[in-house]
């Protein structure tokens, strides 16, 4: 899993970039203009990346070395939540060390976290919990796409996300989407996470239907 740590590190060190240049531009800039900066939505596509190229990058090899689907299906469990937890520690602290640096230099730069609707932006434990269930789901649910992708093709992978789309269309159309982004922006709470971190749990679960006979070649090689 080579891959899997130097992604992890090219991601920290963009991670580091963005947020030193931001400092950088911000510092520069007169003491009135504002900044704003969403740290977490890169650990948020990073995970989306991460969880779908898993599948190609580490199923084939695991297979062909003789692992069971068993183990693969725990390994890359355990691996999900590894990751997870890793990157919610490291970003909550990133978040900590920037809000501080803006302090004490009056930057003014503020960093956009989903832990502010629950008006707990400066509380770690927050941060910690909103990053790695967000985190665990999005790897979760682009680890079963790219299982969709690598065991059928990819024109029922887009068929699959066309369906997908069509039903939060619908769902927009009839304005069951917008009362629940409403619920989760203005009414939010920490069983929201509680609820996402089940459904994720759930997800992964069923990601064995696809996994437990599946082959150790990509039907598209």
């Amino acid at each position: 899993m080579a891959f899997l740590i130097s992604n992890r590190i090219m991601h920290f060190i963009l991670q580091q970039t963005i947020i030193l240049l931001s400092l950088g531009l911000t510092y520069l800039f007169s003491e009135e203009t504002t900044i704003f900066n969403g740290v977490s939505i890169s650990v948020y596509v990073y995970g989306a990346i991460l969880g779908f190229k898993t599948v190609k990058e580490t199923l084939p090899f695991s297979l062909k070395m003789g692992g069971t689907r068993k183990n693969y299906f725990a390994s890359i469990g355990l691996y999900f939540a590894g990751v997870s937890i890793l990157s919610a520690i490291i970003e909550s602290a990133l978040h900590y060390l920037t809000t501080s640096i803006t302090k004490t230099f009056s930057i003014n730069l503020t960093l956009l976290h989903p832990a502010a609707l629950l008006n707990q932006e400066d509380s770690f434990f927050y941060r910690f919990a909103a990053d790695f269930v967000i985190l665990f789901y999005l790897l979760t649910f682009f680890f079963i796409m790219g299982l969709i992708f690598y065991k059928y093709n990819i024109a029922v992978g887009f068929s699959v996300i066309g369906l997908i789309i069509l039903v939060l269309i619908g769902a927009a159309a009839d304005g069951v989407l917008i009362e629940l982004v409403k619920k989760i922006v203005i009414e939010a709470s920490f069983t929201h996470y509680f609820a996402t971190f089940g459904i994720s749990i759930i997800m992964y679960m069923v990601s064995w239907l696809l996994l437990y006979n599946i082959s150790a070649k990509s039907v598209s090689s």
